[in-house]
């Protein structure tokens, strides 16, 4: 992940989990959601070369 998306991600869940969150907790979401997101894309990609074929 590159750092400019990981510090948006980091604030952004931040926020989101409160001011109270330790900043590993909410780094810990931020690559989690990253993660799930990757293999979103990936699996879409996936689906779409096989009903391309």
């Amino acid at each position: 992940m590159n750092p400019l998306r990981r510090r948006q991600l980091l604030a952004l869940l931040h926020r989101g989990l409160g001011a109270s969150a330790s900043p590993d907790v909410a780094l810990r979401a931020a690559l989690d959601h990253e993660r799930r997101w990757e293999t979103a894309v990936a699996e879409s990609a996936e689906r779409t070369e096989r009903v391309e074929d």
